[in-house]
C-alpha cells in the first residue's frame, strides 16, 4: 500500500544528486586540534639536565576570537561642544571608538594555550606570589628573547604565524613612517594596520570612516617614537581639543 512507503528524505536525495558526501567534511582534528611540541629553552631543565620541551594547545580560531572579544570595548564618540551628544556620521550611524587591549588578549591566549609549562598552575602561581594569571607569561619568560621565542611557538601552533618576512615588514613600515612614497596612502595604510593590531578595528571599517573620525582614532594613540608630529597628527590633536 502507498501508506507503507517510507517518507522521502529530500535532503538526502539532493545530497546524492550533487554527489556530496558530508562525511568528507567530518574531520576529528577539527573537533580537537590537539597539541604541538617545540624545543624548550635552556632556563628550564629536568632532573637529568635535559631541556624541557614546550607543549602548546592548538587553539581554534573560534577560541582565539572569543578571547579577543573579551578585550574589546566600544565607546560612543561625543561632541563636547554640544552637550556631550553622540556624533552622527554621514551614514546616519553613531560614531564609536572601538578599543582593543591587544596586549592582555595576547597574554590570555598564551596562558590558555600553554600546556607545558602550564602557566596558570596554582602551585606555580603560589610559588611566585602571583594572583593574576596574565602576569605569569612575563614571569616564566622574563627575557625578551625567551618571551619572543615562546610567543613564536604559540603563533605557529595556533596557525597565527605571519607568512611575511619580519625584516620585510619592518622595512616597509619604516619606509612609510619616514614619509616615502604616497604620503596620504602611506599614512592611511600605516594607521589602518596599527588600529587593527591595537584596537581590533577592521581595515574595511577604517576605510569607510569619515576623515575626522579617522583622525580621532589616530589621535587617541601615542606613537612609540620621538619623531615630531606630522601634519595629520597635529590636525587630529587640534580636532580633539576643539571637541
Amino acid at each position: 500500500m502507498g501508506g507503507d512507503n517510507p517518507p522521502y528524505n529530500f535532503e538526502k536525495m539532493e545530497e546524492k544528486r550533487m554527489g556530496i558526501d558530508m562525511k568528507a567534511f567530518m574531520k576529528p582534528e577539527l573537533k580537537d586540534r590537539g597539541t604541538m611540541e617545540f624545543p624548550g629553552i635552556e632556563r628550564y631543565k629536568d632532573a637529568k639536565g635535559n631541556v624541557i620541551p614546550f607543549i602548546i594547545k592548538r587553539l581554534s580560531m573560534k577560541e582565539i576570537k572569543e578571547i579577543r572579544n573579551n578585550y574589546k570595548t566600544k565607546e560612543v564618540y561625543r561632541d563636547k561642544r554640544n552637550g556631550d551628544r553622540p556624533i552622527i556620521g554621514n551614514n546616519g550611524q553613531v560614531a564609536v571608538i572601538n578599543d582593543y587591549d591587544g596586549d592582555s588578549a595576547g597574554l590570555e591566549i598564551m596562558v590558555e594555550a600553554f600546556v607545558q609549562p602550564k602557566l596558570d598552575d596554582p602551585e606555580l602561581m603560589e610559588y611566585y606570589g602571583v594572583h593574576d594569571r596574565l602576569d605569569m607569561p612575563n614571569i616564566i619568560f622574563p627575557d625578551k628573547d625567551d618571551f619572543k621565542y615562546a610567543d613564536d611557538c604559540l603563533m605557529e601552533a595556533c596557525g597565527l604565524a605571519s607568512k611575511k618576512n619580519d625584516k620585510e615588514t619592518v622595512e616597509e613600515i619604516k619606509k612609510m613612517m619616514s614619509g616615502e612614497g604616497d604620503d596620504e596612502n602611506s599614512f592611511d595604510w600605516m594607521w589602518a594596520h596599527v588600529l587593527w593590531q591595537k584596537k581590533g578595528l577592521r581595515m574595511e571599517e577604517y576605510a569607510m570612516m569619515e576623515r575626522n573620525v579617522r583622525l580621532a582614532y589616530i589621535a587617541s594613540e601615542e606613537l612609540a617614537i620621538k619623531a615630531p608630529l606630522n601634519a595629520d597628527e597635529r590636525l587630529a590633536r587640534g580636532f580633539l581639543k576643539k571637541k
